[in-house]
């Protein structure tokens, strides 16, 4: 562990705007999924055109999933029932 996040901000759940504007910030989220009762790394803001929206996602399994660990969602599916997003991140004081 290089970071320890020390503040975070709690999302309201089922916000799609409150997501974008922290990826929009090049703030990373948190966000959970319970049609797949999973969490991922929400990394970026997608434009579809046409006033279509979505985000980039970094899943935990390994380069082998999706294109090379990563895939978007649209803004349906995209809509977190949960998200955290990190407000202060800190060395970690061990390797300090």
């Amino acid at each position: 562990k290089d970071y320890i996040v020390a503040e975070w901000y709690d999302l309201e759940n089922d916000n799609f705007d409150q997501l974008m504007t922290c990826l929009l910030l090049r703030i990373p989220v948190a966000v959970g999924y319970d049609w797949w009762r999973h969490e991922v790394s929400a990394i970026d803001p997608i434009s579809f055109g046409g006033g279509d929206y979505g985000i980039r996602i970094r899943n935990s399994w390994g380069m082998g999933w999706g294109k090379d660990g990563y895939a978007i969602l649209k803004e349906g599916k995209a809509t977190p029932d949960d998200a955290v997003a990190p407000r202060v991140i800190i060395a970690n004081p061990e390797e300090a």
